[in-house]
């Protein structure tokens, strides 16, 4: 999962691949630091099945799960939780 967010002008970027290798995993939660953000304008959610989300007007210091879209072709995945 590739994130972007955006916020007056700023750009922040986070990546998450949960399988790393051979019985190996991580917790399957991004942490994004935006500082004194109080709102994104915006927040690009990119699923590794080739899935595209766009949220608008995300208000910070939450917990979001997300989940890709439902027309892609390849299996759903497990949701995302990403605190911001």
């Amino acid at each position: 999962v590739k994130l972007y967010a955006y916020a007056g002008g700023q750009t922040w970027f986070a990546e998450h691949y949960p399988q790393k290798g051979y019985k190996s995993t991580q917790e399957p939660m991004l942490h994004l630091g935006l500082g004194k953000v109080k709102q994104l304008d915006s927040l690009r959610v990119e699923w590794p099945t080739g899935g595209r989300q766009t949220l608008r007007r995300v208000t910070t210091g939450q917990v979001l799960v997300l989940a890709p879209p439902m027309r892609s072709a390849r299996p759903p995945e497990p949701p995302w939780p990403v605190a911001m």
